[in-house]
């Protein structure tokens, strides 16, 4: 991989070019049934393989890319975990929607449990997360503006504004929330009957 070059599904999603078709289904692609496996230059240590992967029912699966595909609310993009090489899979439409039918079609002749659709990230959780990160603030008076800027419509956009004026509670935000998604994307893959090893 060469230097500052993007992989996986962030890529896509980033560049919508040629790194952003590398894990959709594609012309001249081999099928859904042979779809290439998560790369191993994306771990370049175990520390961070202990972090960003989980091993789910033999499967090595990239927690990073799983949580971006649950946080992705792009209306043309749909994710499928293939769960017999445990890689995150874009559907996208913005890049062609008859291609894109094309890929649901093949998803769905495939055998049945091979493709499960990733869900998106519930709103109501994540409204409650910003509510769960308040409560350790230690700075009463941030505490007081976050609580201000959570209530109403817009709450997200003013959680934010806030946290960008303060860059070292806006670190414990991203690892908080990093936290809370990465149960939610383990409780997600117990559920489709993938527990962690």
């Amino acid at each position: 991989m060469r230097e500052g070059e993007t992989t996986g599904v962030q890529g896509q999603a980033a560049v919508f070019g040629e790194g952003a078709r590398r894990l959709a289904i594609g012309p001249g692609r081999q099928p859904p049934a042979a779809v290439e496996a998560i790369a191993d230059d994306r771990v370049p240590d175990e520390a961070q393989m202990n972090t960003d992967l989980v091993r789910a029912a033999g499967l090595r699966v990239d927690l990073q890319e799983l949580r971006f595909a649950m946080e992705d609310a792009t209306y043309e993009h749909q994710y499928f975990l293939d769960t017999q090489t445990g890689e995150v899979i874009l559907v996208s439409e913005i890049f062609d929607d008859e291609e894109a039918q094309r890929q649901l079609a093949e998803i769905d002749a495939a055998e049945p449990g091979r493709y499960v659709q990733v869900p998106r990230a519930d709103s109501r959780e994540g409204y409650d997360d910003m509510q769960d990160f308040i409560h350790t603030v230690s700075d009463e008076h941030l505490q007081e503006l976050l609580n201000v800027a959570i209530q109403g419509r817009g709450a997200f956009r003013r959680f934010k504004d806030v946290l960008a004026r303060r860059p070292g509670e806006q670190q414990q935000w991203f690892e908080f929330q990093a936290a809370r998604l990465d149960a939610r994307a383990c409780e997600w893959l117990a559920e489709e009957g993938c527990e962690p090893e």
